[in-house]
């Protein structure tokens, strides 16, 4: 969401009408929807603008490139990462396949 302010409601099941869920409202520079795009999943929540609002759409084909292209160049990265490394005088890239590097590069879990 670019600018605005939306509230969040949620139906259970059973219920007609969203409960508005309070104290909490999606603000400039937040997204939602997620799960939607990633897991083709219902929405889980509904939200209505409280002030006027600029919305950024984007589509599950869209964002299946964009987090392709993303993961592709992370890939890509650990794998230099990986092969610049050096054990016993040599870089592992001198050691390794590309395939081995790449297993290894697989394995690496970002955490900062």
């Amino acid at each position: 969401m670019e600018t605005g302010e939306l509230e969040v409601y949620i139906k259970k099941e059973g219920q007609r009408q969203g409960m508005l869920i309070k104290d909490f409202a999606i603000t400039d520079g937040s997204s939602f929807g997620e799960l939607a795009l990633m897991y083709k999943k219902p929405r889980a929540a509904t939200v209505v603008a409280k002030l006027p609002t600029c919305l950024w759409v984007l589509g599950r084909t869209e964002f299946h490139m964009i987090n392709t292209y993303f993961r592709m160049f992370r890939m890509e990265e650990n794998i230099t990462l990986v092969g610049n490394v050096v054990v016993q005088g040599k870089y592992l890239r001198e050691i390794f396949t590309e395939l081995e590097l790449e297993h290894v590069a697989m394995s690496l879990e970002r955490d900062t």
